[in-house]
């Protein structure tokens, strides 16, 4: 599946469900999180450069954001990701608005934040880390470029950052289906991710209680459908987190639901 060049626009949606068993026993939404966005994607064959539209707000999170407005990488002989080129340009733009921010009276957290990405960033080389925070990249290239290749299935197993207060680690299944021309994804949590600690920090943060007994399973599925030059057209991802009841040879009752649903179009 040889990528051809390409210049599209895109627009995603990333909406984040918190659903919670009540007094009822009856799943409620307790959290919704939102984030649309705009980017031009350019494919040259050696680079891969995506720009995203101005905000124009003034919140700390979209000043720190708009560091990571263009993003530039290298590709290696096998079209993957390789390195982030711009890291230089990105480095002096946070500088800027880090002296900007600290000229005003920031809460903690808002501290914390400035720290972690200044943490973030003092590995220049460290790409996986840098786009691996970035929201995007959890979802975008979960098998394009890996499918770049003349292989039509592949397995593997991927490290996907920050899913609702943890890193994951999923196996994941990628095929191409040449005639459709679209990519089917499909994953489950793989054990090596530490569910006992996760279950731990739900409890912390109420989301669970410790009298419940349950068992954690994860699920995550999508599609790709690509235009004829191998860009995408549109696409979905689903990361389904659920802890329930143990029962014997049925799913028990659901006492926590987390959807993360990642949604991606071109536009004119």
């Amino acid at each position: 599946m040889e990528l051809e060049n390409y210049s599209r626009k895109y627009r995603t949606n990333y909406k984040e469900v918190v659903l919670k068993i009540d007094d009822a026993k009856e799943l409620v939404e307790v959290e919704k999180e939102e984030d649309e966005r705009n980017f031009e994607m350019e494919y040259t064959g050696d680079t891969l450069k995506i720009n995203y539209e101005k905000t124009g707000e003034d919140s700390i999170i979209k000043k720190i954001d708009s560091i990571f407005e263009e993003l530039v990488f290298s590709l290696d002989l096998n079209k993957n990701i390789d390195k982030l080129i711009n890291i230089e340009t990105i480095n002096q733009k946070f500088e800027e608005v880090r002296s900007d921010l600290f000229q005003r009276e920031l809460a903690p957290d808002e501290e914390d934040l400035i720290y972690k990405f200044s943490s973030l960033l003092e590995n220049n080389n460290n790409l996986a880390d840098i786009y691996k925070e970035y929201y995007l990249f959890k979802y975008l290239f979960l098998g394009i470029y890996e499918l770049s290749d003349t292989k039509k299935n592949i397995e593997k197993e991927l490290e996907v950052k920050k899913i609702f207060l943890t890193d994951m680690l999923f196996d994941i299944k990628m095929k191409y289906d040449e005639e459709e021309n679209e990519i089917e994804i499909k994953g489950k949590d793989s054990l090596k991710f530490g569910a006992v600690n996760y279950v731990i920090k739900l409890i912390k943060n109420g989301y669970l209680k410790e009298r419940m007994n349950g068992g954690l399973s994860v699920s995550l599925k999508g599609k790709y459908i690509l235009n004829e030059d191998k860009s995408i057209k549109k696409g979905f991802l689903e990361i389904v987190v659920k802890y329930q009841k143990v029962a014997y040879m049925a799913e028990g009752d659901i006492f926590l639901e987390i959807r993360h649903l990642f949604n991606i179009e071109e536009v004119e």
